[in-house]
C-alpha cells in the first residue's frame, strides 16, 4: 500500500513538472484559408461548450483533444471547468438529446490533418508545432 503511495506521488511529480512547460505556448488555430482572424476567450468558451456556432456570420466547428495536459490547460483557462466537470456537462448535453461534444483529436499533428479538411474549424495546439496550414487566432493565457 505504501509503494503505491509513492508511485502515485512520483506521478503526480511528473506531471506537475512537466505540464505548465507543455501548455505555456498553448495555442487556438484555424486553418490558413479560414476567414476568423481572432476569437475572444468567451467566444471560444461558448464555441467549445456548444453554445455559439458561427463568427461572424459563418459556421465554427471546434475539435477538442483526447484527454491530454493542453486539454486540461485550454478547459481550465478558456470554459473554466476541470475535465471532470467538463465530461460531466457533455454527458448530460448527450442524456438529454441537446447536443454532442466536439470531436476528439490525439496530436498537433492530428489538429492540422483536421483543419485542412474542415476550413470552418478551429482547435488548439502547442505553438511549436504551427506551420502554414494553420493560422494562430489567440494565445492560451491564464487568467
Amino acid at each position: 500500500m505504501e509503494k503505491l503511495k509513492i508511485i502515485a506521488r512520483l506521478i503526480a511529480l511528473i506531471f506537475l513538472w512537466r505540464g505548465p512547460q507543455a501548455q505555456a505556448n498553448a495555442v487556438v488555430v484555424v486553418s490558413a484559408g479560414s476567414k476568423v482572424s481572432t476569437l475572444t476567450n468567451d467566444e471560444l468558451g461558448k464555441i467549445f461548450l456548444g453554445k455559439q456556432r458561427s463568427i461572424g456570420g459563418s459556421n465554427i466547428v471546434p475539435a477538442d483533444r483526447k484527454d491530454s495536459a493542453i486539454r486540461e490547460y485550454f478547459h481550465k483557462n478558456v470554459t473554466g471547468k476541470s475535465l471532470e466537470v467538463l465530461k460531466k456537462y457533455w454527458a448530460r448535453k448527450v442524456f438529454s438529446g441537446e447536443d454532442t461534444p466536439p470531436v476528439e483529436l490525439e496530436s498537433d499533428n492530428e489538429v492540422k490533418e483536421w483543419l485542412s479538411k474542415h476550413p470552418n474549424g478551429v482547435s488548439y495546439m502547442n505553438e511549436k508545432n504551427v506551420d502554414a496550414s494553420v493560422r494562430i487566432v489567440r494565445q492560451i493565457q491564464q487568467p
